[in-house]
């Protein structure tokens, strides 16, 4: 899965249970990372 697709499928609110990120680049680590919360999780978690 590409980076795209998994910032895309976060927009929808569609996720799978577990990601497993790995890479040289730690931009898009984060950038998957902060996106999946910002969009799996309520303001209050």
């Amino acid at each position: 899965m590409t980076f795209e697709e998994i910032i895309a499928q976060a927009g929808k609110q569609e996720f799978y249970p577990i990601y497993f990120l790995h890479g040289e680049e730690p931009y898009f680590i984060d950038k998957i990372a902060d996106t999946v919360q910002q969009y799996a999780l309520k303001e209050e978690e």
